[in-house]
């Protein structure tokens, strides 16, 4: 009998034990829900320029003020450039907060400046937000790899699919799965985190 009841004590307490295990978890999981989103920076965007799908200048300079979100793609790519310049065209009609997004071509030669403003018209383009931009070949190849790091130096054609998130001091914050859409919403948040810094 003895033995029993100390059984059940034991018993009692080995539940209250966990059942506080659990509620100090969940108080801690919703303080990281709570806290501000710190990004951290992974490197400043050296200098670079380029021109626009309407035939004018662009460069580093043009990506301060308000945060920048970069991708690569190209108007005759088949397979994920339409799904993340569809993709492009949903986050700017959803987001509320100034932001500009900047895809870069990785074949220059095929995408000039006209062909790139005609491809543009397939999408909601917006000019001011959205911005189709082409560089010389050898340029391309420094821009993606060294300065945005992604991409292949021997072949820019084989390029990443992801969106690199920019603040408004030219620094790299953080890259996104354009593909995914788990990337894409975490994408929206810290831009709007980093909006306000």
């Amino acid at each position: 009998m003895f033995l029993v009841r100390n059984l059940s004590v034991l018993l009692c307490l080995l539940l209250l034990a966990s059942c506080s295990e659990k509620k100090v978890s969940s108080t801690t999981e919703s303080k990281n829900i709570d806290s501000v989103i710190i990004l951290p920076v992974i490197k400043t965007v050296n200098y670079f320029s380029a021109k626009t799908s309407e035939s004018k200048d662009f460069s580093t300079s043009d990506m301060k003020d308000i945060p920048t979100v970069v991708y690569f793609m190209f108007t005759t790519c088949k397979g994920p450039c339409p799904i993340i310049n569809k993709q492009t065209e949903t986050l700017i009609s959803e987001l509320n907060i100034p932001v500009r997004f900047v895809a870069i071509t990785v074949d220059p030669e095929t995408d000039t400046e006209s062909k790139l403003l005609e491809y543009s018209k397939s999408f909601s383009y917006k000019k001011n937000s959205w911005f189709f931009i082409r560089t010389n070949p050898d340029s391309l190849r420094s821009i993606a790899v060294n300065n945005f790091m992604v991409g292949d130096i021997e072949s820019p054609m084989v390029h990443s699919t992801r969106y690199i998130l920019v603040d408004k001091n030219a620094k790299i914050r953080g890259y996104y799965d354009g593909l995914d859409s788990k990337a894409v919403d975490k994408l929206k948040i810290d831009l709007k985190s980093i909006d306000t810094k």
